[in-house]
């Protein structure tokens, strides 16, 4: 049977399915390119697995920069032939399950690249108490990804140091031994922990990335407004001093988008869906993200409660998978050689 009559016969069963007619006809423009590959690769249909399938997919992502949707519909156009040929007693098994099916990516509306994030810390400059304080909220808002209400919120009696003694990594292979068995000694290192007040009034306490930590120290120890204050990142509102809100985080975030050239909105959420983000990609367990970022919800909180700063430093939260181990800060050499004491 040529590839003609088998693409009608195809075609003839799905109509049997009742399929719509528009439906047949992008099923089998999508099986025919499908057969036109495997002839250029001299491979027979019934010689297919999903090896195959999923270098198909591969071929029109990369070659034909097909969208996800294009893919997704090449990939159960396919499905639905290798169902008819089983059907038709050619084949037992259908080659397209087990592949991989193309998803579409979800780009989130205010969403910031790795290098925008970098811009916009570099902004404010660290030669002014202004700039200072800017830098300070923005690496804490990449390092932890924090609530615009937490951040405002925040007095220096939610911040505190507090040592921890990090899992040890074999001498040979460098690999962590989380699970202690090889009875490595870690190393002692000083975090500062910052206690987040989120939404319900809770508060837990997360720790902050060195740079972030950094710049937050250097802004309270050097600060003159507010010295006196507990108000960590203190404004002027109708000429009295009071803690930064809402509105003026979202209007420092905008205004630094807007001096590095970003031209889609920004507000303090991009950050926080930029570092949650990139945790995950980094491979940090679900759990710990969502505690760290105050996403529990009720039937799930007291799991997150019982995550210890433990769990946060050994998925590397506040060291190497930090967002902010990708970007440039102003005093970076500082930091280096501060850690290295």
């Amino acid at each position: 049977m040529d590839n003609g009559e088998l693409i009608a016969g195809f075609c003839r069963w799905l109509e049997a399915q009742e399929c719509r007619e528009k439906t047949i006809q992008a099923y089998r423009g999508r099986v025919e390119k499908w057969l036109e590959y495997l002839a250029r690769h001299k491979v027979g249909y019934l010689e297919v697995d999903k090896e195959r399938i999923n270098y198909y997919m591969h071929f029109l992502l990369v070659k034909q920069k097909a969208a996800a949707g294009t893919r997704a519909q090449a990939f159960y156009s396919i499905k639905q032939f290798y169902t008819y040929l089983i059907t038709r007693g050619q084949i037992e098994i259908n080659p397209v399950d087990g592949a991989v099916i193309p998803k579409k990516e979800q780009k989130l509306k205010g969403s910031l690249t790795n290098d925008e994030i970098a811009l916009m810390i570099n902004a404010p400059g660290v030669n002014t108490e202004l700039g200072l304080r800017d830098t300070a909220i923005l690496t804490m808002m990449a390092s932890i990804g924090a609530r615009a209400s937490a951040i405002c919120g925040l007095r220096t009696g939610d911040i505190k140091a507090e040592q921890v003694r990090l899992p040890g990594r074999c001498t040979h292979c460098n690999q962590v031994d989380r699970s202690g068995r090889a009875n490595l000694k870690g190393k002692k290192k000083m975090v500062v922990i910052v206690n987040l007040k989120e939404k319900g009034g809770q508060k837990w306490g997360v720790p902050l990335h060195d740079k972030a930590a950094f710049y937050l120290n250097q802004y309270i120890l050097t600060r003159k407004l507010a010295r006196d204050s507990d108000i960590v990142f203190p404004a002027y509102r109708c000429k009295e001093l009071r803690p930064i809100n809402r509105h003026g985080l979202h209007t420092l975030v905008k205004k630094y988008a807007a001096r590095v050239g970003i031209k889609e909105s920004v507000t303090p959420h991009s950050f926080r869906r930029a570092a949650i983000t990139w945790l995950l990609d980094c491979g940090v367990d679900e759990i710990v993200v969502q505690r760290l970022v105050g996403h529990a919800d009720l039937s799930t909180t007291e799991k997150y409660r019982a995550v210890t700063h433990r769990a946060f430093h050994w998925a590397g939260i506040a060291a190497e998978k930090s967002l902010l181990e990708a970007i440039e800060t102003p005093m970076d050499g500082v930091i280096e050689s501060i850690s290295r004491l």
